[in-house]
C-alpha cells in the first residue's frame, strides 16, 4: 500500500486563495450588509449639520451623486465625519445645503457608519 502525501505548498496556496476570496466578498458584499445590520440593531438617531456638500456631476441610475461631510454632537463631543457619497433626488438638493440640519442614524461603536434618513441611498 502506498502512503498518500499532500504537498505542503498546495495546502499553503489553498489557504492564500481562500483568504483572498473571503477578503473580496467582505469588501464587495458582506461589509455593507454588516454595517446595515449594526445600524439597525444599535443605531441611534440624532441631528447633524452639513459642513461640506459637493455635486459630483455623476449620475447613478439617473440620480445625482453628492459628497457630504457632517458635524454632529454626541455626548458633548463635536465630531466631523469623513466625506461620504449620497444619492438623492435633484429636487431635494435645497434641503441639503451647507449649514442645514439633517436627521441621521449612526452606529455608536463606529461613528463613521452614518446614514442620512429620508434620502435615496448612502454609499
Amino acid at each position: 500500500m502506498r502512503a498518500y502525501f499532500v504537498n505542503p505548498l498546495l495546502i499553503f496556496f489553498s489557504f492564500i486563495i481562500g483568504g483572498l476570496v473571503i477578503l473580496v466578498f467582505w469588501k464587495i458584499l458582506l461589509k455593507d450588509i454588516y454595517y446595515k445590520i449594526c445600524r439597525s440593531i444599535r443605531g441611534k438617531e440624532t441631528e447633524a449639520e452639513i459642513v461640506y456638500y459637493l455635486d459630483s456631476l455623476i449620475k447613478v441610475q439617473y440620480q445625482p451623486l453628492f459628497f457630504m461631510q457632517l458635524r454632529l454632537n454626541i455626548d458633548g463631543n463635536e465630531i466631523i465625519t469623513d466625506k461620504f457619497k449620497v444619492i438623492m433626488r435633484k429636487s431635494d438638493t435645497a434641503k441639503y445645503a451647507v449649514g442645514k440640519s439633517v436627521t441621521i442614524k449612526y452606529d455608536p461603536k463606529n461613528i463613521e457608519n452614518v446614514i442620512i434618513l429620508n434620502v435615496i441611498e448612502d454609499l
